[in-house]
């Protein structure tokens, strides 16, 4: 694992592989493949979010790209693994919000939403595949895959997000896949395959999280 500028290894605090998340969470279990506190390392404090999914909102989204930019000081694309409800949060941004005036009359108000389709098209899109902020592009990936550990069980945590430079993160292989012939004990020929790797996160203050519930 790379951890450059992180707190010295030492027996009682080894070096451990972490996913992706405990990387860019200093407060992590066991501060697994996170930097020390103060590391300069470190993502800047808004470019992680905890904002929830239901309050989604562009700023949002301007915040973390806008707190990486201070970082970096680089406008470029980044790839943002979401979740699928956080897919949702972005999707729904196009959608006209409601502000209704409390009065004693209780009048009920109504959302309108605009678009501009050509009139022969039979197709309805409501899909946000790629979000332009004023210091970068998120270019959106909805997964099932981003999960947590609970308890002993992995549980899917469909409202988080990773932005992610992906030049500057890597699988590093401590033993590359090898196939192993097994033998055949009647079922057909059975094969085993075996690799070793790790994640390496080569500077986690260009990355961005959503981390809300």
């Amino acid at each position: 694992m790379h951890q450059s500028g992180c707190a010295e290894v030492s027996t009682a605090n080894p070096y451990l592989t972490g996913s992706l998340g405990n990387w860019l969470n200093s407060t992590n279990a066991s501060n697994i493949g996170a930097c020390a506190s103060g590391s300069p390392f470190l993502p800047a404090s808004g470019a992680v979010d905890t904002t929830a999914a239901a309050s989604f909102t562009e700023a949002t989204a301007q915040n973390v790209l806008t707190a990486i930019y201070g970082n970096t000081g680089t406008f470029r694309d980044y790839d943002c693994i979401v979740g699928t409800t956080l897919k949702r949060a972005f999707t729904n941004l196009t959608a006209s919000g409601t502000t209704q005036v409390v009065n004693s009359n209780s009048i009920a108000a109504t959302s309108v939403r605009t678009f501009n389709q050509d009139l022969s098209s039979d197709t309805f899109k409501s899909s946000i595949d790629l979000f332009e902020g004023d210091f970068g592009r998120l270019i959106l990936h909805p997964t099932t895959f981003i999960g947590g550990k609970n308890g002993t069980a992995l549980s899917a945590q469909a409202t988080k997000g990773y932005v992610i430079p992906m030049d500057m993160v890597e699988v590093r292989y401590a033993k590359l896949p090898q196939v192993k012939a097994l033998p055949d004990a009647g079922g057909g020929p059975a094969r085993l395959v075996e690799a070793i790797a790790g994640l390496v996160v080569k500077n986690p203050s260009g990355f961005g999280f959503f981390n809300g519930a």
